[in-house]
């Protein structure tokens, strides 16, 4: 921005001011001295001549001064101007701010709860199992309780190359934390207001439908390898991470399939959820590998290591007595996709 009149006037004298002060001293000084002295025995003209020089060099000190104040008048208008544009640079990024981490807090997709599965949701499930169709990295990771539906999805769909080269991690309710399994029946319990609770009943059937899961996985080995981890956080939410999306059902209504929310791998929830499976995963001790080929050489991949598994879990059930319940579960999944619209043979 270009120095106006007054501005150059100013750093023009600034420049010299302590020369035009010393210069402006010893001649006012020198013109009063004059004046005292010697003055009254001049003529007329010379008194005329002294008073006028005097005159201009008090002029001068008075141009100097008001020129200074008009400097800092300038100076602080110049300051605000500097401090307002500051300002709103400030605001404006602010808003910025607040705008990206809005937008990255924000869910791309909300999905109702209700008493049967969703069509739109199984649609931007699929979109996001064949979104990533061509990235070597793909991978398909859930957590919540025992997984009953996910494994249902993996067995009908075995035979889709969506599920091939599929990463697959699954993150189940560790049947052996009794208490924990007590909270979750008692949240499932609580969906149905209008009759008495049965805790050890649900607990029953939640730790079933976990070794029904375990059973599946085994089942299917040979076209689908599974990675399970057992956990024991408190019933909290239901997350599947599907390659760069990830969808999120928290436990808070009475819906028997909940509020699911979807978010993409811009989001802050995504990156936080990912940062926290990867690093679980990196820990080979507390994984349960379901695969038929050359693993690690702990896979369950004989009916008798699963038997062994499935006593480290608690369970005391045949494999035959579990297959049988499985049919009945599966069946009943079966049922409410088809009364939604959806093809069970298809991706759901």
């Amino acid at each position: 921005m270009e120095d106006n009149p007054l501005q150059l006037l100013y750093r023009s004298i600034e420049t010299h001011r302590k020369t035009a002060f010393g210069l402006l001293f010893l001649v006012g000084a020198g013109f009063i001295a004059v004046g005292l002295l010697v003055a009254p025995g001049w003529g007329p003209v010379w008194q005329s001549v002294g008073a006028s020089l005097i005159a201009s060099a008090i002029a001068l000190g008075v141009t100097y001064i008001l020129i200074d104040q008009l400097k800092e008048r300038t100076d602080r208008l110049s300051s605000g101007e500097e401090s307002r544009k500051q300002l709103q640079e400030l605001i404006e990024d602010s808003h910025a701010q607040f705008h990206k981490f809005f937008i990255e807090s924000l869910p791309v997709a909300v999905f109702p709860g209700s008493s049967t599965p969703s069509r739109t949701f199984r649609d931007a499930f699929v979109d996001a199992l064949r979104g990533s169709a061509v990235d070597h990295n793909r991978f398909y990771y859930y957590k919540g309780d025992s997984a009953n539906f996910a494994a249902f999805r993996l067995q009908k769909g075995s035979g889709h190359p969506e599920f091939e080269s599929l990463q697959i991690s699954m993150f189940i309710l560790d049947p052996t934390k009794r208490d924990v399994v007590e909270e979750y029946a008692r949240l499932y319990e609580e969906r149905e207001p209008n009759r008495v609770p049965d805790i050890r009943g649900k607990v029953a059937e939640l730790t079933d439908d976990i070794f029904i899961s375990l059973v599946t996985f085994f089942d299917i080995r040979k076209s689908v390898r599974t990675n399970v981890y057992l956990h024991s956080d408190m019933p909290l939410y239901r997350c599947e991470l599907v390659n760069n999306n990830m969808f999120l059902a928290y436990y808070i209504d009475h819906n028997t399939y909940q509020e699911s929310l979807q978010f993409d791998n811009s989001s802050l929830a995504y990156k936080a959820y990912i940062r926290a499976v990867t690093r679980a995963l990196i820990k080979p001790a507390n994984r349960i590998e379901f695969w038929d080929g050359n693993g690690s050489g702990s896979q369950i991949d004989t009916e008798k290591k699963l038997m062994d598994l499935l006593k480290r879990c608690g369970c005391g059930v045949e494999l035959d007595v579990l297959r049988a319940r499985r049919a009945e579960r599966f069946g009943l999944y079966e049922q409410r996709l088809q009364a939604a619209g959806i093809c069970v043979d298809d991706l759901f």
